[in-house]
């Protein structure tokens, strides 16, 4: 009794939502799911769920969502995802800030959640192809709102400020949902002209978000004085070498973070 086994399709057109300052428009829409659902434990779990759109697919394996009498629901199961970042950076800015400013590329990865004592633990790697950041071209014009609100679809409207061709995120880390707090065991990035790897916490993750943060970046300067000279239209600029900086942030994530970094040349 309140045990459901169910197997069902959905396919949506022209879905649209909108939740706070997130803003979800999708042509097509589709999902694909076997779960069971126990309302004595008010638990869902699905050995396999699909969930894809013209912006993000995701696919789900034995994933469990266990729903707390108080406070956020709890999960475990193992997910893929594709991403268009163009699409869903359309989701999470504004309309003001994307018609200045958007991202292009496609990502691709995987995330593992695990959850046991109060704790989801994820594991997850990320990797994003021909990322690229672009700013709107400043109009000569007065803008006629109905032509600006279309504007950001028109490739030849943007310049590109900044490029990269393959970078890859790998992250380890653990949400307490008792004492809030996210402790980061690692969080590494890199790209063809900087690499980052930090570890940490951050406690009152609900509140004021209090960090704590150390590790190390790397640029290497040649390619990083080859993206400047584009960027502020210095044809002659030049720089050779790479630089390891150590870094300790700390402060609330609300309000300025503090950096103490020594610098030193390889």
């Amino acid at each position: 009794q309140g045990h459901m086994d169910i197997h069902g399709k959905l396919h949506a057109e022209d879905f649209a939502i909108g939740w706070n300052s997130w803003q979800i428009d999708e042509p097509n829409v589709q999902i694909d799911s076997r779960f069971s659902w126990d309302s004595a434990r008010s638990s869902w779990t699905s050995p396999e769920t699909t969930v894809s759109t013209t912006s993000l697919a995701i696919r789900g394996e034995n994933v469990r969502l266990q729903m707390e009498n108080k406070g956020s629901p709890t999960a475990n199961g193992s997910f893929v995802f594709r991403a268009d970042l163009d699409r869903l950076s359309r989701w999470l800015i504004n309309s003001k800030t994307l018609r200045e400013q958007r991202c292009e590329g496609q990502a691709t990865g995987q995330v593992r959640l695990s959850h046991a004592e109060h704790k989801t633990k994820a594991i997850g790697t990320a990797r994003i192809q021909s990322l690229k950041f672009l700013k709107r071209q400043a109009l000569s014009t007065a803008q006629n709102p109905q032509i600006h609100e279309v504007a950001h679809r028109e490739t030849d409207d943007w310049d590109p400020v900044w490029f990269e061709s393959d970078m890859t995120i790998a992250a380890e880390g653990a949400l307490d949902h008792h004492h809030h707090s996210l402790k980061i065991d690692k969080l590494q990035l890199a790209d063809s002209s900087i690499s980052c790897d930090l570890s940490g916490e951050v406690r009152h993750w609900n509140t004021s978000k209090l960090a704590n943060l150390e590790g190390e970046v790397e640029y290497n300067w040649q390619i990083l004085s080859h993206h400047l000279r584009k960027h502020l239209n210095i044809s002659n600029l030049s720089f050779q070498g790479k630089v390891r900086q150590p870094f300790h942030l700390m402060g609330s994530l609300n309000r300025s973070i503090e950096p103490t970094p020594p610098m030193r040349d390889e």
